[in-house]
């Protein structure tokens, strides 16, 4: 980072993170697992076409969406066993399975032209196990150059007679869902300044071939994460490190860093979609369709949040509308109530209830645990009470066998498929940063020039970053989750055009 960006960040903000590093992962506290039907919340039938159409007719009306996108990630992640050829210990099966599947890459076609231009055959160097070769070719910059791209530019899928990157998917996924009542589909990607001339020339050839194919416009825009949003590095002993030339040494604060992009966004509807998760085109339409279940199941929601604030607010309030709006945080958000709450006077109970209810509202997908990592759906335990929550494992305090146990009982998880509404009744933006439980930041222990250090990364993105949100959680099948960790995920049938 540069110092200029370096000095900005105050001395007092330094002395917080120390302390906060000084003290720490504070664990949340689980209660117990959502499941389906306690806590996970199931479509039928009929409400999948129900919420579907909810949400285009609220496109047709004007509804305003963007879909938001973290896609700051380096490619050369995906093909860390690649690295690893020349000791290939850990990753001989990743390695082999890699080579034995070659053919079914979605880049495949243009590795064999660029070996061919060296007049090298693949089909001779896979056969000869001349597998450093091809490595070379496809991570340097003279071949394919995957080592030094972001992941949204690696050739995700192939059909017929053209491939998609991940980029190119999401501007198709968001024209199947995200297109207004002005044919218009607003997308924001989160890069990294290393990245951003790349990709957005990368995006630019990609938003004009798509808008002629499918006579649509985009409307792309970008952030970076904020600088300020970096967090000083400590020792052991919790003493701020610094580099030769004497200036604190500062990292990224993870992605709970976007919660700042996010807040600068301006949309009825925000869809939340990690760069990586992005399907084959045969899948498209089951994906949509439960991409606008979700947003139609938020829209209902809002529409009876919006309705019982104006009826607090406007006074118009008896005895049975506050019995109503009691059942209705228990069933909808699985509120917990504190045990004062009956003993409370009509108008306190109206404060009390405008108080939780002007929340930003979150609507997240989940699927069956089938071994993926990601956060949990859980009710936790805070000084506000209990709620449902977005836990990862970092959170939780697996020493704890009660904790332990409580974190093993999940049988779903969230794969980063979120809807959120962040305008509240009166059609004004929430300041999203009021909404953020603090004492989730998480400490982490890294390496700096081969010495130890201790680094902070604020609260979780979809974790503490929206931890005040008023929330729920709503099964979707496991096709709509569709990853890429490493390149070999790539072979798996989602990512296969046929």
């Amino acid at each position: 980072m540069k110092q200029k960006a370096q000095l900005k960040i105050s001395k007092k903000e330094v002395n917080k993170q120390v302390e906060l590093l000084a003290k720490g992962t504070q664990f949340v506290k689980l209660k117990n697992s959502c499941i389906r039907g306690i806590g996970i919340g199931l479509f039928s039938k009929s409400d999948i076409n129900l919420y579907k159409n909810k949400y285009e007719n609220a496109l047709r009306n004007g509804k305003s969406t963007i879909k938001f996108v973290p896609a700051s990630g380096a490619a050369s992640r995906m093909f860390k066993h690649l690295y690893n050829i020349k000791s290939p210990s850990k990753s001989v099966k990743l390695i082999n399975h890699f080579f034995d599947e070659i053919t079914h890459f979605p880049f495949y076609k243009e590795l064999e032209k660029k070996l061919n231009a060296d007049k090298l055959i693949l089909s001779n160097l896979i056969k000869n196990k001349k597998y450093q070769i091809i490595a070379n070719k496809i991570l340097s910059s003279n071949g394919l150059d995957y080592g030094n791209v972001p992941k949204g530019m690696v050739k995700f899928h192939r059909y017929e007679n053209k491939s998609r990157t991940a980029f190119e998917e999401h501007l198709i996924e968001g024209l199947n869902y995200c297109k207004n009542n002005k044919n218009e589909v607003n997308i924001h990607f989160t890069i990294s300044d290393e990245h951003s001339n790349l990709i957005k020339k990368h995006v630019l050839k990609a938003k004009q071939k798509i808008e002629k194919e499918f006579g649509v416009t985009f409307s792309i825009s970008y952030s970076k994460q904020d600088p300020l949003t970096n967090t000083v590095a400590v020792d052991l002993v919790n003493k701020p490190l610094k580099d030769e030339n004497g200036n604190l040494i500062f990292r990224p604060g993870g992605h709970g860093s976007l919660l700042n992009n996010l807040n600068n966004l301006d949309a009825d509807l925000i869809f939340i979609k990690n760069i990586d998760n992005v399907s084959a085109e045969r899948y498209n339409e089951k994906n949509n369709t439960y991409k606008k279940a979700v947003a139609g199941k938020l829209i209902e929601l809002q529409d009876n949040v919006f309705y019982i604030l104006k009826r607090l607010n406007e006074n118009r309030i008896n005895s049975q509308l506050l019995h109503c709006v009691k059942l209705f945080l228990e069933v909808k958000f699985r509120h917990a109530f504190p045990e004062n709450f009956d003993s409370l006077k009509p108008a306190q109970r109206v404060a009390y209830f405008i108080n939780q209810l002007n929340r930003p509202i979150r609507v997240c997908g989940m699927v069956k645990n089938e071994g993926e990592p990601g956060g949990g759906p859980f009710v936790v335990e805070n000084k506000h009470g209990k709620s449902l929550q977005i836990v990862e494992s970092s959170q939780v305090d697996l020493n704890d066998r009660s904790q332990a146990k409580i974190w093993n009982s999940s049988t779903h998880f969230n794969p980063v498929d979120i809807v959120c509404g962040i305008k509240n009744y009166k059609g004004e933006k929430f300041d999203l940063t009021q909404f953020v439980d603090p004492s989730t930041v998480f400490i982490s222990k890294k390496s700096n020039n081969g010495s130890d250090l201790k680094a902070l990364e604020w609260p979780g993105l979809w974790n503490g970053s929206m931890s005040e949100w008023l929330t729920t959680f709503i099964e979707v099948p496991a096709v709509t989750f569709n990853p890429v960790k490493t390149v070999n995920d790539l072979l798996r049938e989602e990512h296969q055009a046929a």
